[in-house]
Parts: C-alpha cells; structure tokens; sequence
C-alpha cells in the first residue's frame, strides 16, 4: 500500500477493531473484502470520499462506542 495523502495506512479499508485495537483476524480480512466489493460495485469510488482519514478513523471511533454502549 502506498499512501498518495501520507497517511500511515489503508483506513477505508480497515475493520473498526484494526483501527482501535490493532487486532487482525479473518473477520477484519472480510470487512476490508467487502469495501473492495464495495468498490467493485460501485465503479471504483472510494470509501468514505466526503471525508478526510482522521474524520474516518474519528468516525468509525465513534460508531464502535456507541455500539459498546448499547451492548450493556
């Protein structure tokens, strides 16, 4: 992977738990397979083109809280 932006990484393509916890698994190889799909079907769009790589990584932040907090 090689960043054009200089980010340190592929972050539209990462599961929530790459990104927070840094934990691989073949669950996270699945979420980065279906944004390639994603992708696919969509003509080649980026994931996520209306933000930037910290409003991604702040919002996928945020979404996974939210969803810790409605588990309890």
């Amino acid at each position: 992977y090689q960043s054009l932006s200089g980010s340190k990484g592929a972050i539209r393509w990462s599961a929530p738990e790459v990104l927070i916890d840094y934990k691989i698994s073949s669950k996270s190889d699945v979420w980065s397979f279906a944004i390639v799909l994603w992708e696919f079907l969509t003509f080649g769009e980026t994931p996520y083109k209306e933000l930037n790589d910290q409003q991604v990584l702040e919002k996928v932040c945020e979404l996974e809280e939210e969803k810790k907090k409605r588990k309890r």
